[in-house]
């Protein structure tokens, strides 16, 4: 999607990648790479692969190297009612070409986004990043 924040524009894509089978997720990746051309973009999404696995050109930042700590976002139980955390591995991602990373953070992630029944508030956590377009 074509973006405008003031007179500054920008892609601004969402996408879930394929989970078993590397060579699908890395053509889906690819495809979609090919269409982002020209300009700012920020990529989002569930790239359903660790961090030296997801093969990202170097024009792309990874907004976590912005945040602190391991930044996990998978792992929650399928019926998101375990007491403890158990996000152990980051598949989801804000990758960002042509602008500037300010900041980066989890939501969803803390004992505390719990809903008022106890569940988590999704079976992943998700990336907030800030970024500079100027």
């Amino acid at each position: 999607m074509r973006c405008r924040l003031g007179d500054r524009t920008f892609r601004f894509v969402n996408t879930h990648l394929e989970a078993y089978d590397e060579g699908t997720r890395a053509a889906q990746r690819d495809e979609l790479l090919a269409r982002l051309t020209g300009g700012p973009v920020i990529l989002v999404g569930d790239f359903n692969a660790i961090p030296d696995r997801v093969g990202m050109p170097g024009d792309y930042l990874d907004a976590w190297t912005a945040g602190t700590g391991p930044g996990h976002t998978c792992g929650q139980a399928p019926d998101l009612a375990n007491e403890q955390s158990l996000l152990s591995e980051r598949i989801d991602y804000v990758w960002v070409r042509g602008a500037r990373v300010t900041g980066c953070t989890l939501i969803g992630d803390d004992p505390a986004d719990r809903t008022c029944v106890g569940l988590w508030p999704s079976d992943h956590a998700g990336v907030i990043a800030t970024v500079d377009l100027a």
